[in-house]
Order: structure tokens, then C-alpha cells, then sequence
């Protein structure tokens, strides 16, 4: 046995924490699928430990129905750790399911895990797991506090950057760390509520307050896929094409990319590639809408399909993608029916919300 499979095998949990309200808690129940089925069998129990500020009973329900399911699979416990979004309503909001605060908990690890942790690995929501990532936990961060993946674009347009407070190839993406728990709570991560730069909600305060205590890993953990339309490796400045789509120069060498893209071990699903969402990527609404999938569609709504969450998801994205289209096709060939039904609208959902 090599010195690697003896430290897994005397490892005695791994824990993964995530950040979500009730909107997208079935989005999070997702990583949960994916990670405990790329585990290899060693009966090393996994704890994901969920943050969120409110999850409906129906909710509890099917994450208690999940945990049975997945220690079918792999010794499983997932812990609710409830948290209340109105500490940080004086900043920023961030999220897809609508603007709200939750990217913020993740600050609250070092208060809500086990004091007697040393390590733990946060994961945004929005990831997909393809491959055993305990590893992670044995890699070597040196004397850092968090491990992270750099961005996958270029920082030359985040405000820290441009006043040079970060270098542009040191600005990391916060949705994957790798987290030694007693460093990170020797930080002051309170300091986010005086915070000067919160572009990305608190994306930038991480960078700031761990610049100097950063060890960064490889792409494949934290794979941002972008279209190749969306992005370019010739360190040339951001760019337009005929659609309007603006082309960022990438922050990752084309190499290191490819090979990432070739075995990725977790994929982003950042920038609008959702599979639980439909978006037009057409910069010119009057021109032909142009909708892109990513590459992990299929694979994300296979893994979707067998939860507990499946109807609630399959249900809530046709409904976000017949609107979507709607709009798009509507705004493209016949603006002026798009414009009329406009109040229309704007009154059945005063009338929805007055009902309920």
C-alpha cells in the first residue's frame, strides 16, 4: 500500500460544506449525487454540511430521503446548519435564483463546523463532481490557508485588479476551496461588512484577506467552462464578434485548459451554462436568439433525473424555458406583441402575489 491510499485509509471523514436558500437547494442536492458517486469504496464516511437560511419541509424531506439514498451508495450524513441572510443585507447580493445573500455563509464555516475539524472543502452549488476528490484533502497547501483555482478569465476588468490591489493572475474563483480550518479562523472575516471591494459579493474580500496565504490548484478542480465564443487564449483584449458576444482573454494557459477539459474532477457550471437554466446569449435582442448548452447538460440532468428533486427540477426548468424562449423569439421577430403583453404580465404577477 502506498503512503497515499494509507492516509486515506486512516482518514476518518471528509467533509464538503455548500451555501444555498430553498430556490436552489435542489441545484445543491445535485453536488451531493455527484461527489458521493465518484467516491471509491474505502468506508470513509463523507459530511456535507449545508448552509442555508430557510429550507421548506417538503425540502427537509427529500434531503433526509437523499442522505438514505446516497448511503446506499457510500456512508453518507448531511448536516443543516441554518443562517439568517439578514447579517449581510448591507452587501452586495449575488445569485441566479434571484439576488440574495447566501454566497456569504461560506464566511460562517470556521463558526458552524466542529471545532475539532482541521479541514474542509467548500463547494458552490453550482459544481458537478467527476471524479474521487478526497485527494484534495491530502494535498499540500504548505503553510496557506485555503486552496483555490484561479479564475478562468482574465481579472484585467475586476476593480481590485485594475488598482493593482491583486495581480491578474493571482485572482482566484471562490465556488471551490480547499479550507485549513484553523488558519482560516485566525482571519478577521468579519472585516467583509467594512469591505472596500465586493464586486462578486465576497469573491473579492477572499482574495484580498488570503492574497498572501493562497495555494493555488490545478484548473481540473474548479473547471469554468466558457464557449469558445466567450473566451480566447492569444492575451489579446477582451473582444466582440458579429453576434455582439464579448470574448474574454482566458487566465489559463490553453495547455493547462485542455488538459482540465480532457479529466476534469469538478466542473463549474458558471456564466449563464446552467443546465437547470435556458439564456440567450444573443447581445442584440432584435436579432435571432442564440442559445448555448453546456457541454455537461446531459450528464448533469442524468444524475438530476434520479433524485428526489426531479420533478420539482424537470417542472421549474420547462417553466424558465418557455419563458426564456418566449421572450427571445418574441423580441427578435415581433417586438411590438413583446411590448403590448408587457403590462399584461407585470399584472398577473401582482395578481399571483396578492393571492398568496
Amino acid at each position: 500500500m502506498d503512503s497515499t491510499s494509507a492516509k486515506l485509509m486512516n482518514y476518518r471523514t471528509t467533509t464538503s460544506a455548500l451555501a444555498c436558500n430553498d430556490k436552489n437547494s435542489a441545484i445543491g442536492e445535485k453536488v451531493h449525487s455527484s461527489t458521493a458517486q465518484n467516491l471509491t469504496p474505502e468506508n470513509l464516511p463523507i459530511h456535507f454540511h449545508l448552509l442555508a437560511d430557510s429550507l421548506q419541509k417538503a425540502t427537509l424531506s427529500r434531503l433526509h430521503t437523499l442522505e438514505s439514498s446516497l448511503n446506499a451508495i457510500y456512508p453518507t450524513k448531511i448536516h443543516i446548519h441554518t443562517l439568517k441572510q439578514a447579517e449581510f443585507e448591507a452587501l452586495n447580493p449575488w445569485g441566479e435564483a434571484g439576488a440574495n445573500w447566501c454566497a456569504y455563509f461560506r464566511l460562517k464555516l470556521g463558526d458552524v463546523l466542529p471545532k475539532q475539524m482541521k479541514r474542509a472543502l467548500y463547494l458552490d452549488v453550482d459544481t458537478l463532481i467527476l471524479q474521487d476528490i478526497r485527494e484534495l484533502f491530502y494535498y499540500d497547501l504548505g503553510q496557506c490557508a485555503i486552496g483555490a483555482v484561479r479564475s478562468g478569465l482574465s481579472g484585467d476588468s475586476i476593480k481590485i485588479v485594475r488598482e493593482r490591489k491583486i495581480k491578474p493572475q493571482d485572482y482566484f474563483n471562490s465556488g471551490v476551496l480547499l479550507i485549513d480550518l484553523p488558519k482560516w479562523r485566525a482571519k478577521n472575516l468579519a472585516l467583509i461588512h467594512t469591505a472596500e471591494y465586493a464586486e462578486y459579493a465576497d469573491q473579492d474580500f477572499l482574495n484580498l484577506i488570503f492574497k498572501d496565504s493562497v495555494c493555488f490548484l490545478p484548473y481540473r478542480f474548479n473547471l469554468q467552462w466558457l464557449a469558445e465564443s466567450r473566451m480566447h487564449f492569444d492575451n489579446l483584449p477582451p473582444r466582440k464578434n458579429s453576434n455582439g458576444i464579448t470574448s474574454y482573454p482566458s487566465a489559463i494557459g490553453f495547455r493547462e485548459f485542455a488538459s482540465a477539459l480532457v479529466s476534469p474532477a469538478i466542473v463549474h457550471l458558471l456564466g449563464g451554462y446552467k443546465p437547470w437554466e435556458k439564456q440567450n446569449f444573443q447581445a442584440d435582442p432584435s436579432k435571432p436568439p442564440i442559445f448555448t448548452k453546456n457541454p455537461y447538460h446531459k450528464l448533469w440532468w442524468a444524475l438530476a433525473r434520479q433524485s428526489p428533486f426531479a420533478m420539482q427540477l424537470i417542472l421549474s426548468y420547462y417553466k424558465r424555458a418557455a419563458i426564456t424562449t418566449a421572450r427571445a423569439y418574441l423580441l427578435a421577430y415581433a417586438p411590438c406583441a413583446y411590448t403590448l403583453m408587457r403590462p399584461f404580465v407585470r399584472t398577473l404577477k401582482s395578481l399571483k402575489y396578492t393571492l398568496q
